[in-house]
């Protein structure tokens, strides 16, 4: 589950970061390539390591803590920050750029705060238990369940706005 899905997961935050700011006005996009970059590896080698260590199968909390607190809170956390900041500076009359931010701040939120409730009970089951907190908690289900067609309604009223206004300058 783990040595698949959260990379699979993580790279999917990355895209979704770089899709971001592919089209954001150029004095919102931000310089974090190479930190991106960074994680990017950083994260191939603890995943790869734990794929080679624990023979794929066998994963824990361990690595579960780590790829929440390395991977996935930075990533919403940036991309929190940086629809915060397009916010910020979008022009009053681009309402459907700011209701799509808005959309996509929300979505943020919902995961960050997932990670942030999602990790005291994983410390609460014995490490061979890890995945019973993951299966057992229903507020992450309710908050994906809310939090997705966040995602999808912001993205599709960002493009809108994106194709309104035109081509990033």
């Amino acid at each position: 589950f783990i040595t698949f899905a959260f990379p699979l997961s993580f790279i999917g935050l990355v895209l979704l970061y770089a899709g971001m700011m592919s089209i954001a006005p150029s004095q919102h996009r931000h310089t974090f390539d190479a930190l991106i970059i960074l994680e990017l590896a950083v994260a191939l080698i603890v995943y790869l390591v734990s794929l080679f260590l624990t023979m794929g199968g066998q994963s824990n909390f361990v690595l579960v803590i780590v790829t929440n607190l390395l991977f996935f809170l930075p990533m919403r956390i940036l991309i929190l920050l940086s629809a915060w900041q397009w916010h910020q500076k979008l022009d009053r009359s681009e309402r459907t750029g700011h209701i799509g931010l808005f959309f996509l701040m929300g979505w943020a939120v919902a995961g960050i705060l997932n990670h942030a409730l999602l990790l005291p009970r994983l410390m609460a089951y014995p490490q061979e238990f890890w995945f019973v907190a993951y299966i057992n908690y229903q507020l992450l289900y309710f908050m994906e369940a809310v939090s997705i067609p966040m995602l999808i309604i912001g993205l599709i009223l960002l493009r809108l706005s994106y194709q309104r206004i035109g081509p990033p300058k």
